[in-house]
């Protein structure tokens, strides 16, 4: 657990910074005069599309890479969310669901949707990238697999 907790909590900084600044922006380009330069603050709203796209996937990134330089983790994450934008649009509106049903229910369901959230981006960034499923193969191959990339 704590052998990421600095690079994810700097992680999860540069995350909340980046939203600050596309409401900032989308603030900025919306309060200004001329209607015709109000329409700039569409391509804001792309930010921040994109930006939602890549949330559920951070964090697997970051624990799959763990002496990836930061940059080179979120580079990592919107390329992945640009590759394959369908397959990102829907895991991160079924965490999003997810995040919202544990909000409304408050109690101990609230306990389980990390745990959820964490298997749900995992698993979706391991079939993104094709890499196989520990969990659906069989644990003797998955185990022959393992001891081959250990000896090379």
């Amino acid at each position: 657990f704590f052998q990421l907790f600095g690079r994810s909590l700097v992680l999860s900084i540069i995350n909340i910074v980046v939203f600050l600044l596309i409401i900032a922006a989308f603030i900025f380009w919306m309060g200004i005069e001329p209607r015709i330069l109000r329409y700039v603050s569409i391509i804001v709203l792309y930010f921040a599309v994109m930006w939602w796209l890549c949330q559920p996937f951070l964090f697997p990134v970051l624990v799959d890479n763990p002496k990836m330089p930061l940059q080179q983790v979120i580079k990592i994450v919107i390329r992945l969310a640009f590759s394959q934008p369908f397959y990102a649009l829907m895991i991160t509106f079924t965490t999003t669901l997810i995040n919202l049903l544990g909000l409304i229910l408050f109690g101990p369901l609230l306990l389980v949707v990390p745990a959820f959230n964490a298997l749900l981006s995992t698993q979706a960034y391991w079939t993104m990238t094709g890499v196989e499923i520990p969990d659906l193969i069989d644990p003797v191959a998955y185990a022959n697999q393992q001891d081959k990339l250990i000896s090379e």
